[in-house]
């Protein structure tokens, strides 16, 4: 289930360094399998101190303390050997994509029981910054739990969007008011037209595409995400 939280203060009221920094931490990994990412950075924040202790003991119960080892030991490894860029496999260029579409989109607990290889997967699909590195994962996972529910399709369908959108420098791709919405993306006159003839909306000076979700014609099987995924797909083509 998708939650919200919202963090409000009195404007009067400056933030102090530390409380900016942990916002910016939160707004900057927001995808599923981040947990572990604000955790680091919360640690950096405030300090190491024991990091197995009791003010460490959050991180460890959201991952298992063996992968929570098994991450540190990587960590510790990585910088022992100057290779800081390991230790934060994401590409800085998703985390700065937007991808907001109504539906679910995660591993539940029937589909893959032990919570340590969900998050393994979930890690491994927020560092995909290629078409090809999400159709390799995609492969890698049916070839292991072959019979993937809609959700666990439409997580795969959001990290597609997410590497499309990374490939071709678009920032923002959202389902707001029955219309899609893809922004900044550039279209021939061609193919702007064409999309016009279906009720779509092209600004080229903004470079900003909206299309109606009429124009999919979709029926109650469709999914949102992997319908939205292959219309990026022919975007690619024309």
């Amino acid at each position: 289930v998708q939650a919200y939280a919202y963090f409000m203060y009195p404007e009067e009221l400056p933030l102090t360094e530390e409380a900016a920094a942990r916002l910016l931490a939160i707004n900057e990994h927001q995808e599923l399998g981040s947990g572990m990412r604000i955790a680091m950075r919360d640690l950096e924040i405030r300090g190491a101190g024991d990091i197995l202790g009791a003010e460490q003991s959050g991180n460890m119960s959201a991952v298992g303390f063996d992968l929570f080892a098994q991450m540190l030991g990587a960590a510790v490894n990585a910088t022992r050997e100057g290779k800081t860029q390991d230790v934060d496999a994401l590409p800085p260029a998703l985390s700065d994509i937007t991808v907001n579409i109504p539906g679910r989109t995660y591993l539940s607990d029937e589909y893959i029981p032990d919570v340590d290889e969900r998050v393994l997967w979930y890690r491994r699909l927020a560092s995909a910054a290629s078409q090809d590195a999400v159709e390799s994962i995609f492969e890698d996972m049916q070839s292991k739990h072959p019979e993937m529910p809609q959700e666990a399709i439409n997580l795969f369908a959001k990290a597609r969007i997410k590497a499309y959108c990374n490939e071709h420098g678009i920032k923002s791709v959202t389902v707001i008011a029955g219309a899609l919405t893809i922004e900044p993306i550039a279209l021939t006159h061609e193919k702007s037209i064409e999309l016009r003839r279906g009720g779509g909306r092209y600004l080229a000076e903004k470079r900003k595409l909206s299309l109606p979700l009429r124009y999919f014609k979709l029926t109650e099987d469709d999914a949102l995400f992997v319908v939205i995924a292959r219309c990026l797909e022919a975007l690619a083509e024309s």
